[in-house]
């Protein structure tokens, strides 16, 4: 941000000072060169050609400023990103999952397969009896509901089997 800034603060002022004077550029820049510096002074032209030099200064200032601007945010977010990478490599690496629970065969009751369009791949839909036990004793009986209190289903998406 601070190269941004200081593109600004230097690239317009001199843009503005060689656009609108022109004429006082030359004379304290050039003049001293000649014995008479009234009879070697440029053209309106050359004048018109330095003001227009004055005006790519201001352009070019702006857009330096902006490239300097955006190369800054650029470097703020790639390094916010690269910590929140981090954060979660570090989380995922002190994740220690749980002992597995050996609740035996599970009884299916049954299963749909929803086929995906065109794709070989089938969308299965699997209805099995959860184990008793499995819920604390204070859960509500939701047995209103057209699957039962027990019953669980579970989706798996896998390709369709070859006959």
């Amino acid at each position: 941000m601070g190269v941004a800034i200081l593109c600004l603060v230097i690239g317009i002022p001199l843009g503005l000072f060689m656009l609108l004077r022109p004429k006082t550029i030359w004379w304290a820049t050039e003049s001293w060169k000649y014995k008479d510096p009234e009879a070697n002074e440029p053209s309106e032209v050359a004048y018109g050609m330095q003001a227009l030099g004055g005006l790519f200064v201001i352009i070019a200032a702006v857009i330096l400023a902006g490239l300097a601007w955006s190369t800054e945010r650029d470097k703020t977010a790639a390094e916010a990103e690269q910590k929140k990478k981090d954060d979660w490599n570090a989380a995922v690496a002190a994740y220690k999952p749980p002992k597995p629970e050996d609740r035996g065969a599970l009884p299916i009751i049954g299963y749909i397969s929803k086929p995906q369009g065109k794709s070989p791949r089938v969308e299965y839909e699997v209805f099995y009896l959860q184990p008793p036990n499995v819920y604390p004793a204070d859960y509500k009986d939701f047995s209103y509901q057209h699957k039962g209190l027990y019953q669980c289903v579970t989706r798996v998406r896998g390709y369709a089997p070859k006959t």
